[in-house]
This record gives C-alpha cells, structure tokens and sequence, in this order.
C-alpha cells in the first residue's frame, strides 16, 4: 500500500530537482511523481540523473508547456497514496522528515500542517525572509483560530494532505501562470472536515534567485493574474467564513498606483468573485487621498451603473 504520493513539477533545474527527489527515502510505501514542463533536454533526465530511475519514481513529460498547475494536476491523475504532498523542485524534505510524518499519518484530519524551515537554496543554513506571512497563520493557530491557516496557506507543499479529499472533491491547481496553487489550497482548507498543525519542521521552503517568485509581480500582467486568482479564492472562502482579504487590498493599492486602466478593468469584474468592490477600493484610495479618490471617482460610477454588484 503506497502512503504517500510526493508530486513535484518541474522545469530548467535538473540538479535541484535531483536534491529534491534525493531527499525523499526511497521505500516501499513512498510514490514520487515528477513532472517535467517541457523543459530543455527534458527527455535525457532520467538517463543523466539515476535519481530518476529509481524504484517509486515516476518520471513524466507534460504534453504542453502549460507551468506548474497543470504538471501537478497531471501529477495527481498518477497519485495512488493515502496522502499527497507537494514539492517544488527546487526544495527537498529535511533529514527524518517522513519519521515525522509517519508519526501522524493515522490521524483522522484531512490536512496536517508543518511548519515550514525557510532558507536560501544555495546555502541552506542562512534563513530566509520569504513567506514571512506563514509566520502569521500559525501564530493565529496557536491562539485558537485555525481560519487563517484553512484558507491562507496558500503554498501547497509542508503539508499532508488526504487523496480522498482532493478526488472527492474534484479539486485541481489552476493553469495559470501565477499563483496557480491559491485556489487549490483554499478549497482544500475549507472543505477539509479536520485539520491538524504540527510545529515540527519537515520541509524547506528554498529562496532563489531567477525563480518564479523572484522580482514578485514585476512582470507584465503578472500583479493582475496574482489579483484575480486571490479574488476567485475569496470568493470561495467567503462561502465558508466571511472575511476580508488584505493580500487583495494591497495589490489593489499597488496596481491603482502602477497602472490606472489595468486596475479599472478588474474592478469592473471583481464582483463576480464576492470581491466587495466599494470597500475595498474606498481604502484604496483613501491611502492616496480624498484627491485621488476624487479624480477617480468619475470612472467608478459607469461600472456600477451597468452592474448588480
């Protein structure tokens, strides 16, 4: 019987991948699923990198170059373990780290949580600052408030999550190039009829240079495709706990700042994601001012005028 599925897109870092996947123990029990995006040479990895080759691991090639939700939704098609855990290929499970998770696999929740060790990929002893909002979700878990954690962890590795969940539910990443895995995560945290957080460390969450996350939302359309995605997770969560999303306010703030007509066209059709557009764009622009606010105003009242929400 497999217990674990480790899913792990992949793409233009082999010799990462190969610390990632050397980290897994190689037993019985553990299915590792790789998934490479079409990268370069991709179809000579597996000779290049013996890792690769051995037994549990399933090396696989997306048929399009579609990023990373749609090689972990291929990933999970393949997933026959009781649990799924998620990999970047540039990360890798800490010494011990499936003792741990071994020792809470019985449990009867749905999600157990680990908290994450953040380093520099290159030196893994030196911390890193990224995700320093996970730091937030635990401390609320620790005072006896797990909503936080249910629907903002958006990262989906450091984490066991329930196959039956996932399949019961039909939940999959988006095939987005950015922020592909909120929403996922979101559902998954609200549906899960019980969760679980563990403080013991099992997994590195690895800061590098020319990743996907480095220079965040300094790409073209990248700030609104982040936005939009946080929007259709908000509309969700909102079906399980009314709350207001400050990730959203912030990027509002700096997209109204960046580029006026972009952050027009998706207040236009933010509604329809249970995004509460007036409140949201009232603190907007109360950060720049009533003369902003005033010089913006005009445009606002077409889009409530042809619009219910």
């Amino acid at each position: 019987m497999i217990r674990y599925s480790v899913i792990i897109p992949h793409y233009g870092t082999p010799e990462l991948l190969e610390r990632s996947v050397g980290s897994v123990p190689e037993r019985e029990d553990i299915q590792v699923i790789v998934v490479d995006d079409l990268s370069p040479e991709g179809e000579s990895l597996p000779e290049r990198y013996p890792v690769l080759k051995r037994p549990g691991v399933v090396f696989l090639r997306s048929p399009r170059h579609g990023g990373a939700g749609a090689a972990r939704n291929i990933g999970l098609k393949r997933a026959v373990g009781e649990w799924v855990l998620f990999m970047d290929a540039d990360d890798f499970f800490v010494p011990g780290a499936f003792d741990v998770m071994d020792s809470v696999s019985d449990t009867d929740a749905d999600i157990v949580f680990f908290r994450p060790r953040r380093v520099m990929s290159d030196h893994p002893d030196q911390p890193s600052a990224r995700f320093a909002f996970l730091d937030d979700l635990y401390a609320a878990y620790e005072k006896g408030d797990e909503v936080p954690i249910r629907c903002d962890h958006w990262i989906p590795s450091s984490k066991m999550i329930r196959r039956s969940l996932i399949e019961e539910n039909g939940i999959r990443f988006e095939e987005i190039p950015y922020s592909n895995d909120v929403l996922f995560s979101s559902k998954a945290g609200c549906l899960a009829r019980k969760i679980q957080v563990d403080p013991r460390e099992v997994y590195c969450l690895c800061e590098r240079a020319n990743s996907l996350t480095d220079g965040y939302c300094r790409k073209p359309g990248e700030r609104v495709c982040r936005l939009e995605a946080l929007s259709r997770a908000h509309g969700l969560v909102n079906q399980f706990y009314r709350r207001e999303h400050i990730h959203i306010l912030t990027l509002m703030n700096d997209l109204f700042r960046e580029d006026r007509k972009a952050f027009f066209r998706y207040f236009a059709q933010a509604g329809k994601y249970g995004v509460p557009r007036w409140r949201y764009a009232a603190k907007v622009f109360s950060i720049w001012g009533l003369d902003r606010f005033f010089s913006a105003f005009p445009a606002l009242l077409p889009i409530f005028a042809r619009t219910k929400r």
